[in-house]
């Protein structure tokens, strides 16, 4: 069932986001316009297919799929299928932000006043609290799974918590063009809890709450999405021997070994 429908731009309004010209210097700008606030994207430049070739040649080698870079090529391209994405997954009922005007340099969506997940899983709460809206965060991926979609780049700082529900946004590939869905949605929760579980640990969440509620995910996942994650979980459990510093080695190190740690952890907890 599709979300309900929010009025697109009229010409006034695209005539004042139109002079600004902001996208010469930012590609995210907001705008109050006389009825609404908007958030205007303008197009990235496109990137170099290095980077996918070197995914790509990862992907193979450990012999993970769903890890294969999927293409987001910048500028025109990129724009079109973001604008695609947002219409499919709103018309599919998932809670995106409406689109309300495509240009040939820039679009305009509904603004979301809300932080992003990752944010509100490192912000002041009780542990409890935190690790349910961790849950929540899940289930919401859950939602779009179970209306046969997929997203794009499912780590939290895409998730924006809004009134007690996610919301997703950035949308600038589309990884079940060069995947199954069911590694696409696979691919999804992997993002996440690589984006979380490192985050939830720097907050004091110990590997018993994790784990323990980590046994509710198991409710969320679909049998084929819960077989690939297990096996590709099988086969990242080394990264739990990089370093657990930050410094010198920086966060996208840590970020790996907690979820190796973690998926390792998990792994020894169902074989008790």
């Amino acid at each position: 069932m599709s979300l309900a429908a929010v009025a697109p731009l009229t010409p006034e309004d695209v005539s004042v986001i139109e002079r600004s010209q902001f996208w010469q210097s930012q590609r995210l700008q907001t705008f109050e316009l006389s009825s609404r606030k908007v958030l205007v994207k303008a197009q990235r430049q496109q990137r170099h297919p290095f980077r996918y070739a070197l995914m790509n040649a990862l992907a193979s080698l450990l012999k993970l799929p769903m890890i294969k870079a999927a293409p987001a090529p910048g500028g025109a391209n990129a724009q079109g299928i973001e604008v695609l994405r947002l219409r499919a997954l709103r018309q599919a009922g998932v809670q995106v932000p409406a689109l309300l005007h495509a240009a040939p340099q820039w679009f305009a969506m509904e603004y979301v006043s809300a932080p992003n997940l990752l944010d509100v899983l490192q912000g002041e709460m009780p542990m409890q609290e935190r690790l349910n809206v961790w849950l929540q965060g899940a289930k919401g991926i859950g939602h779009v799974h179970a209306r046969g979609q997929a997203l794009s780049q499912a780590f939290a700082r895409n998730c924006l918590w809004h009134q007690g529900q996610t919301w997703f946004i950035d949308f600038e590939d589309d990884p079940a063009s060069v995947m199954p869905l069911e590694h696409a949605q696979a691919r999804d929760m992997l993002a996440y809890l690589h984006s979380t579980v490192w985050a939830l640990r720097e907050r004091g969440a110990s590997w018993a709450d994790l784990l323990s509620k980590y046994e509710h995910f198991a409710q969320i996942l679909s049998r084929p999405v819960a077989d690939i994650l297990h096996q590709t979980s099988a086969r990242i459990t080394w990264l739990r021997h990089l370093p657990r510093s930050r410094k010198p080695w920086g966060r996208d190190v840590v970020m790996l070994q907690a979820l190796g740690e973690f998926f390792y952890l998990a792994q020894q907890r169902q074989q008790k």
